[in-house]
C-alpha cells in the first residue's frame, strides 16, 4: 500500500480539483478520512481475521462497493440539505466515493502484498494492475523509518505527489481560462458579437486579473496597480506621439471595445509599428502590461485625453 501521507495528498489534490469554492473544514477533514479509512482493516489482525479473508486487509474495505456506500453515507450525514437529495448532494456523494475508491486503486499499483479485492463482495479475487511502479509501504510505523521507508517516499513522490500536483495545476488552469472566457462572452450580444456596454467595468477587469493572480500566488492588489501603472506609462507616450504627429487618433480608433471587438488587431498593430520604429524604446515592460489590459477590454481613446490647445 502507499503511505498514509500519499493517500492524504491524493485527497487534497482531489478536493482542489473538485471545486474552486471555499469549502468548510469538514469537507477537508472528511476527504482525508475517506482516503485513509480503508486501511483501518489492519485492525482485523488483532481479532484473528486473516489477510486473505473477506474483511481482511485489502479486502472488502478496499472495494469499489464499500467506496460508494461510504461516500453516500458521508454526504448524507454531513451535507444534508434543506430538501432531500439536491443536485449538489449527488456531486458530493460521488466525490467522497471517488476519494475512498482512490485508496484501493492506488494500492493496486503497488509492488507487494496481496492484491486488492476491488470487486468484493461479488468477486473476492485479489487484483493488481499490470503496471505496479509504486513501492509498497510497510505495515507499521517502525518499519517505515528505514531504508525501505526512504524508497517508498521517493517512489510516491514520483508516482503520486507529482502527478497530483500536475492534476491540480491543469484543472485550475482550465477553470481560470474558462472563467475569463465566460466573462468575455457574457459581454457580447448574440446578434452582433459586439460588447453590450461598450467596455468592461474596472471591477470586472480586476476580477478577471485576480483569477490569475490568486492561481499563481501573486499579490492581486499589487499586480493590478502595476499593470495600471504600465498602461498609463504607454498612454503618456502615445499622447506625446500624437502631439508630435507621429500617429493620429485614427490609428487608435479601434482601441475602444465599442467597435465590435476589432480593437486588438488595430491597436496592437499600431504599438508594434511604434515599437519597431524605436518610439517606445525603454518601456518594453510597460508595453507588455499595456497590451494585457487592452486585451482585457480597457479602452485606449478614453484614457488619452489629448490636450487640443
Amino acid at each position: 500500500m502507499p503511505s498514509i501521507i500519499s493517500h492524504a495528498v491524493v485527497a487534497t489534490a482531489a478536493g482542489k480539483a473538485f471545486t474552486s469554492r471555499k469549502m468548510p473544514a469538514r469537507f477537508w477533514i472528511l476527504s482525508l478520512l475517506c482516503s485513509v479509512l480503508p486501511d483501518a482493516d489492519v485492525l482485523g489482525f488483532r481479532f484473528g481475521i486473516q489477510y486473505g479473508d473477506l474483511f481482511g486487509h485489502r479486502g472488502f474495505f478496499h472495494s469499489l462497493t464499500f467506496a460508494v456506500l461510504f461516500g453516500c453515507v458521508v454526504a448524507a450525514i454531513f451535507f444534508r440539505g434543506e430538501r432531500p437529495f439536491p443536485r449538489n448532494w449527488w456531486f458530493l456523494a460521488a466525490y467522497f466515493s471517488l476519494v475512498t475508491a482512490s485508496h484501493g486503486i492506488l494500492d493496486a499499483f503497488t509492488s507487494g502484498g496481496l492484491g486488492i479485492a476491488l470487486l468484493s463482495p461479488f468477486d473476492t479475487t485479489r487484483y493488481f494492475f499490470p503496471w505496479t511502479p509504486i513501492t509498497v509501504s510497510p505495515i507499521g510505523i517502525q518499519a517505515f523509518f528505514s531504508q525501505w521507508g526512504v524508497r517508498v517516499m521517493l517512489s510516491e513522490l514520483q508516482w503520486i505527489w507529482l502527478p497530483s500536483l500536475v492534476l491540480v495545476v491543469a484543472v485550475r488552469s482550465v477553470r481560470a481560462l474558462t472563467t475569463v472566457g465566460k466573462k468575455a462572452r457574457d459581454h457580447r450580444s448574440p446578434e452582433t458579437g459586439s460588447n453590450r456596454k461598450g467596455t468592461y467595468s474596472g471591477e470586472e477587469r480586476e476580477n478577471a486579473m485576480g483569477i490569475f493572480a490568486k492561481f499563481f500566488g501573486i499579490n492581486e492588489k499589487k499586480m493590478i496597480e502595476k499593470e495600471k501603472a504600465n498602461f498609463h506609462i504607454v498612454i503618456d507616450r502615445l499622447r506625446k506621439l500624437i502631439k508630435q504627429g507621429v500617429i493620429s487618433e485614427q490609428d487608435l480608433t479601434y482601441a475602444s471595445v465599442e467597435h465590435g471587438g476589432k480593437q486588438m488587431p488595430q491597436v496592437i498593430a499600431t504599438i508594434d509599428r511604434l515599437f519597431k520604429d524605436g518610439h517606445l524604446k525603454g518601456i518594453e515592460d510597460s508595453v507588455q502590461g499595456f497590451c494585457y489590459l487592452v486585451g482585457m477590454g480597457l479602452g485606449v481613446l478614453d484614457n488619452l485625453k489629448i490636450d487640443k490647445k
